[in-house]
């Protein structure tokens, strides 16, 4: 989402006519990380980069789950309210992907599949909202704090680990009207910090627990779907978390 801030002020301020901005994240690929003064007697220990770089912020060196935790605790937000939600997000994401929602914004990936029978497959929908079973949500055990610590996120209600990319042309006015052929979507009208939303308006297709949360993707797919589902003079607003305890947030007018 920032590169798409980043690219609509560079093109405000006229320093280009069109930039492609978006972002990618593989966590599945995330590698281990071995000390340069390692290994050293009794050992070798691997640091998880997922785990440091990616869900761990820097400056506190607090976990993105302890972080969820202490949120929950102090706004008072049951297991089961979280639960719920977690469900909500599921069943809005599956409602959708049945009505074709999605369609516009997946590009078909061919993969590497050794049972497929010519080695690979095409995946051309996103499988996270197909594979969840409601009934075991009570029954997970707690993921950051136990249950005695007042733990209350699951497997179940947080976000997945993920893989995904996505991107998305932004051009000038003077630039998009000298081709015919292209048809803008919507326009970037300004960025927030903090909104009260209502909850029927929020992640109205599911949200980061149904759809995923690939860490450096994550922005510049919600800002796409939200472009995408914008009828002309509808606005909507797209929001990310980030490391820090910080947001950022993008307000869309569709075209």
């Amino acid at each position: 989402m920032k590169s798409i801030m980043i690219a609509s002020q560079a093109i405000a301020t006229c320093q280009q006519d069109v930039i492609c901005a978006g972002g990618m994240e593989s966590m599945s690929n995330a590698p281990f990380y071995l000390r340069r003064n390692l290994p050293s007697y009794g050992g070798v220990l691997l640091e998880d980069s997922l785990l440091s770089c990616g869900l761990t912020d820097a400056k506190y060196d607090i976990h993105m789950g302890l972080c969820a935790e202490k949120t929950a605790a102090d706004m008072k937000i049951s297991r089961e309210e979280q639960d719920e939600y977690a469900k909500m997000s599921y069943q809005r994401s599956q409602t959708a992907a049945s009505k074709g929602v999605f369609q516009k914004e997946i590009v078909p990936v061919r993969v590497e599949d050794p049972k497929a029978p010519n080695g690979s497959k095409e995946i051309t929908e996103d499988e996270e909202y197909t594979r969840v079973d409601f009934a075991r949500f009570p029954k997970l055990k707690t993921a950051f704090l136990s249950i005695a610590e007042g733990g209350t996120i699951t497997a179940a209600n947080a976000s997945t680990l993920n893989d995904g990319g996505a991107a998305t042309i932004l051009s000038s006015a003077s630039f998009a009207a000298k081709d015919q052929s292209l048809k803008p979507i919507a326009r970037v009208v300004a960025n927030a910090r903090l909104l009260n939303l209502p909850l029927d308006k929020v992640n109205v297709h599911g949200g980061a627990v149904s759809c995923g949360h690939p860490l450096g993707a994550s922005g510049a797919r919600i800002t796409n779907h939200l472009a995408l589902q914008l009828k002309p003079g509808q606005k909507g607003i797209a929001t990310v978390c980030n490391g820090g305890g910080g947001a950022s947030a993008i307000l869309l007018e569709g075209l």
